[in-house]
């Protein structure tokens, strides 16, 4: 069985690059179904906000939001996504963090499989 992915993602300005970020670890993936992008943004940031509804739309299923104050700790932020999103693999990421690698869970699934003491 592979492994659910979930990204976990502080953002905040930068709207765009959010999405294309997702878009391209979406597009790039070998089973994007498999994905969920949980995604934290500050609710004094509604460019930010509409953005991550518009990627909701463009990858249904695979976007969790959640809105709070300015963290003082992005540390606590990230801890409360994967609290709250289910997956077997957690990855943290920036909203700049572009995939190189076509098919990057499919590696990460084999590395799973030849290495489960990590799942």
């Amino acid at each position: 069985m592979d492994p659910r992915t979930a990204f976990l993602i502080n953002t905040r300005g930068n709207p765009d690059r959010l999405v294309g970020v997702c878009c391209a670890l979406s597009d790039t993936a070998a089973r994007p179904d498999l994905i969920t992008f949980a995604i934290r943004a500050d609710d004094d940031d509604p460019e930010t906000i509409a953005a991550v509804h518009r990627l909701a739309e463009i990858i249904p299923g695979a976007v969790k939001l959640f809105v709070g104050t300015r963290p003082l700790s992005l540390g606590a932020e990230i801890n409360h996504m994967a609290a709250n999103t289910e997956a077997d693999t957690y990855h943290v990421i920036n909203d700049d963090t572009w995939p190189l690698t076509r098919f990057w869970d499919a590696c990460l699934a084999q590395h799973h499989k030849d290495n489960p003491v990590f799942m």
